[in-house]
């Protein structure tokens, strides 16, 4: 009786040592860059999906031209950065493209943005 009490005690206070987790919270932006039209020719019933690119994504603020941050997308062409909250331009230089089209976004505090990247592929 008395080892379970004591074990009881024990527990209890290594449990109240150890205090409240930190709570860490982020922002900033999550997205994909593809490139399309992919195929010369789309026909009904026959989807001509846009292709991941991997390129370059840099993001400044809408009052500055200096990065705030800068990332490159995978072979999914996904990616990830994290950014305080605020107005921004994301730009893509991805080779093997025609330009990609700048996309302005705004990150709310503690949230990650979706971001979607169209790139010219040339194909009309």
């Amino acid at each position: 009786m008395m080892f379970a009490k004591t074990l009881v005690f024990g527990m209890l206070f290594v449990l109240a040592s150890c205090g409240a987790p930190d709570i860490v919270t982020e922002s900033g932006v999550i997205g994909q860059v593809t490139t399309g039209p992919t195929c010369p020719v789309e026909e009904p019933g026959r989807p001509c999906a846009n292709r991941p690119v991997v390129g370059l994504i840099r993001v400044t603020p809408l009052t500055s031209d200096e990065a705030a941050g800068v990332t490159k997308s995978d072979e999914d062409g996904k990616f990830r950065l994290t950014l305080a909250p605020g107005r921004y331009t994301v730009t893509v230089s991805a080779p093997g493209t025609f330009g990609c089209k700048p996309l302005d976004i705004q990150i709310p505090k503690d949230t990650f943005v979706q971001a979607s990247i169209i790139c010219e592929s040339g194909i009309r």
